[in-house]
């Protein structure tokens, strides 16, 4: 090998990916800096150095001098590597088309083979049709290579397996996993923030698969599946079809197998022929999956590089009762890198993207479940939730989640290369639905619950469905608390209309709405932290095994930390102890009366951009309590809701912190127009019935009001 030259897109770098999409502009000057430093240490490697040529164009808007040291830039033109930056323009491609074409190639066969396996169709994250083009142009001229900026040459160099480099295996995994019929033309530009669309008017599902996926809920599917209307394969092709355009458009998947599926969908088509009978509850409905839970076969990574190709070797608990119930397995989705933030960015799939606005965040850590039910590609989710990882993503995407009291669903953890039982220490994490309707809410969790997952999961608590308790008396109307603030952190204007109007509702509606003022509540979300903060070092200890970078949200947020001591542990569940005794004190109205079911913002500010998300309070708490939490989506911002300021005074660096989302001077307030709003419902520990009775009286409450704003006045 006497030459080698090659095009690097150094916005696919995943030391810079994680960036683009971020406001700080300086920081991704800097992880651009640094990835470019990163190439030329790997190049300066032996095996390059007898190149007699060696060429880098470096595509990216500009000619690197914002990022790159002059002296760099001087030094790259005349020593080896020679490194060209091409800002990729038309007129640019032009002029320096006849340049290329002077440039000889010569390559071994089985490094050309290797290059030629790694070339393929890749998403431009940045730049648009101008680097789409340029692609295309480098691809017609004879002998050149497209090397994605995510590339790294470790197989070549005899080193061990880097983070970009498990990457890149895993979306090549993904990019195999879509059938090239199933594939979009082209990319929407990075100015098309909505995206919705884009299913139903890409060519690739037919009409019928647009009605599968637009016009049914998961019940309204199952009628139709237990009735022979449609058979399964025609269910799971819609569904699997949909979800591979969303993953195209939001990264909102990691392990994709839609071939395992539509050979599950045949068989349960051929039980349904053969003997007139559904296999369950379930029977040929698609379900997707968070990342975290484990199916055979199949990774379960965290978006950490380190627990990639380590597949499970069985079922958790909750994939064996969905399988029995007749369930369709298809997709897992993407998750933050750890799970412990609110914004879904990973170096091993990327970052997820909020698909009815694209510069505001998809949200955390079942944010590829969230993203994927928002365009349909899922006819029913089921996340997890810490600290609020089902409700805000349910927030963020206009969808209904469902955190139950943990251990309501079977819910083991993350297994792979980390113990099963790691953490039971602290707060126990909660699984639940996502979905577009609240029916279909109800259905996961009588089907669960009638399967008596306690039989078979060590962590599931017993208890039927009816035994979840009830919303009122039989004789009685429900009574319903509003906590308008948790006295750490404001709700900016829009969070405070759309609980207020929910109260207006209810009170319209002839329904009893009690104000509660729990100062106990602040209390909450500094206890919740304390158990966050273990020193549980083992998930810094795979990342660190890579070498792989924090995504941007856990930067300067997580490090390693000396693990509590037991004494230190103990003192927490004792506080915990205490808050909770105090916080039961708000189901009771001050004439005694049950209050069943308590509303409440799901987070002080309405959908923030990309990385913004400023604080769990609203959601972290009622982890630490183990009450059963859910979202209702409302409506949407509008005009009205921009013109509102804070009048409170700030309460602290949290409460500063969100009024800088409202303030002017550092956001345009029109980023939040159309964004989904919605309010949180809770209720007292281990009672999901009631939950669930409380979140419908609420959503048919409110969607009778709009639906009677909205109806059109008549002629006179």
């Amino acid at each position: 090998m006497t030459s080698l030259e090659f095009l690097w897109d150094i916005n696919s770098a995943h030391d810079v990916l994680p960036w683009i999409h971020s406001h700080d502009r300086d920081k991704v000057k800097q992880k651009r800096w640094q990835a470019y430093k990163n190439l030329m240490s790997l190049i300066n490697k032996s095996t390059f150095q007898s190149l007699q040529k060696l060429v880098i164009v470096i595509v990216d808007h500009g000619d690197g001098s914002d990022w790159v040291p002059e002296e760099i830039t001087e030094v790259s033109q005349t020593k080896l590597p020679q490194v060209i930056f091409l800002d990729p323009t038309d007129q640019l491609m032009e002029e320096f088309a006849g340049q290329l074409q002077k440039f000889e190639l010569t390559l071994p066969i089985d490094m050309a083979d290797y290059f030629e396996s790694k070339m393929g169709d890749i998403q431009v994250i940045e730049g648009g049709i101008g680097i789409a083009r340029f692609r295309k142009f480098w691809r017609s001229i004879p002998g050149r290579l497209l090397i994605d900026g995510r590339l790294d040459f470790s197989r070549e160099l005899g080193m061990a397996q880097t983070w970009q480099s498990i990457g890149a295996k895993k979306r090549a995994e993904q990019d195999r996993a879509i059938l090239s019929e199933w594939k979009l033309k082209s990319l929407p530009p990075t100015s098309q923030l909505d995206v919705r669309s884009i299913p139903s008017t890409c060519g690739i599902l037919t009409e019928d698969e647009i009605s599968i996926t637009e016009d049914h809920d998961a019940y309204s599917l199952l009628d139709g599946l237990h009735g022979q209307t449609f058979t399964s394969v025609e269910v799971t092709t819609a569904f699997c079809k949909r979800a591979a355009i969303a993953h195209q458009l939001t990264s909102c998947l990691t392990e994709i197998f839609f071939d395992r599926a539509l050979a599950r969908a045949k068989e349960l088509d051929d039980h349904m022929e053969r003997t007139g009978s559904a296999v369950g509850p379930l029977h040929g409905l698609p379900i997707s999956l968070k990342d975290t839970f484990n199916i055979a076969g199949m990774d379960s990574s965290l978006g950490i590089a380190a627990m990639a190709f380590h597949p499970s070797p069985a079922n958790c608990p909750l994939v064996d009762i969905l399988i029995a119930a007749g369930a369709v397995l298809y997709v897992k989705t993407n998750i933050p890198q750890t799970l412990m933030a609110l914004d879904s960015v990973n170096n091993v799939f990327g970052r997820v993207l909020n698909p009815a606005n694209r510069s505001l965040t998809a949200g955390g850590s079942s944010g590829g479940e969230g993203a994927l039910l928002a365009l349909r590609g899922s006819p029913l989710g089921v996340g997890t939730d810490i600290g609020g990882s089902i409700r805000v993503p349910a927030m963020c995407n206009g969808l209904y989640g469902f955190k139950p009291s943990a251990g309501r669903i079977p819910y083991v953890g993350p297994m792979g290369r980390l113990s099963a039982a790691r953490g039971r220490l602290g707060l126990q994490t909660s699984a639940g639905p996502l979905a577009t309707s609240l029916r279909d809410v109800q259905l996961f969790m009588e089907v669960v619950a009638r399967a008596q997952p306690w039989e078979t999961s060590a962590d599931a608590l017993p208890g039927t469905w009816e035994e979840q308790g009830r919303a009122g008396d039989e004789w009685e109307k429900p009574v319903f608390g509003v906590i308008r603030t948790d006295h750490s952190v404001t709700p900016l204007p829009p969070v405070a209309n759309v609980v207020e109007e929910t109260v207006v509702a209810l009170k319209e509606a002839g329904l009893e709405v009690i104000e509660i003022d729990s100062k106990a509540l602040a209390e909450c979300q500094s206890l919740a932290y304390g158990f966050f903060d273990m020193g549980d070092n083992a998930m810094l200890d795979l990342i660190e095994e890579t070498g792989e970078p924090f995504i941007p949200w856990l930067e300067g947020k997580v490090g390693r930390k000396s693990p509590k001591s037991m004494e230190e542990i103990s003192e927490l569940h004792a506080q915990r102890l205490e808050v909770m005794k105090k916080m039961l004190k708000v189901f009771k109205a001050p004439d005694g009366r049950k209050i069943d079911a308590i509303i409440l913002p799901v987070a002080p500010h309405p959908v923030p951009e990309i990385d913004r998300w400023n604080t769990v309070g609203y959601t972290s708490s009622f982890v630490l309590l183990d009450w059963p939490a859910g979202t209702v989506p409302i409506r949407k911002v509008n005009e009205t809701d921009l013109q509102g300021e804070v009048q409170e005074k700030s309460l602290g660096t949290l409460d500063g912190r969100t009024r800088k989302l409202w303030d002017r001077k550092s956001v345009d307030r029109r980023i939040y127009l159309d964004s989904a709003l919605s309010v949180q419902v809770v209720a007292p520990r281990l009672q999901e019935r009631r939950l669930w009775q409380s979140m419908d009286i609420i959503d048919r409450v409110v969607k009778k009001k709009a639906s009677k704003q909205e109806a059109p006045k008549p002629k006179l």
